[in-house]
């Protein structure tokens, strides 16, 4: 590594800049180059909302009038869960009695049997937000026992994760 390269890797607000410009899968894996690194993604601000581990600072805003909006999904649920959760449909937006704006996902559970990777109590996904800016509910509802049959739906289980700091990816996962 050349000294000029040496120096803007070094300097923390060049290399802040860089690593925001990397996609969040790769942002993630940016931890595993050296402590410094990762000490910095996870004391940087925009490098955590980045990652969907804080909430941007931008309110929620979603249109009353169709069509409706809904605010950016967090990349890494589609990913990560590829392969034990297979996701038919959008999330839906939904308004509770409340007023609460709520994003429904419509899910199928395919594997019960989660890897290891998902068992680390530390792993980072579980205090990924769920959307940017985030929601304070979301509502799970599992088609697993359904099948394709056509008609009423029998089997069919409704979970709700709340959080009032923004709906986590491990409150929807065990929101059963």
């Amino acid at each position: 590594m050349t000294s000029a390269t040496s120096r803007v890797l070094s300097t923390t607000e060049l290399l802040e800049h860089i690593l925001l410009h990397l996609p969040p899968p790769s942002l993630l894996f940016a931890q595993r180059i050296c402590t410094t690194w990762r000490s910095l993604i996870q004391r940087s601000l925009p490098l955590q909302r980045a990652l969907f581990l804080a909430p941007t600072a931008q309110p929620l805003l979603v249109s009353s009038d169709p069509p409706y909006t809904l605010p950016p999904v967090n990349p890494f649920l589609k990913s990560a869960f590829a392969g034990h959760i297979d996701r038919h449909s959008k999330p839906m937006r939904w308004v509770t009695a409340q007023g609460e704006h709520c994003i429904v996902f419509v899910v199928r559970v395919v594997s019960a049997e989660w890897p290891d990777a998902f068992k680390y109590p530390e792993a980072s996904w579980r205090q990924m937000l769920l959307t940017q800016p985030p929601v304070k509910a979301a509502s799970v509802m599992d088609f697993s026992g359904v099948g394709l049959a056509v008609g009423p739906r029998r089997g069919v289980a409704h979970f709700e994760a709340r959080n009032e700091e923004g709906v986590r990816m491990m409150e929807v996962v065990y929101a059963r």
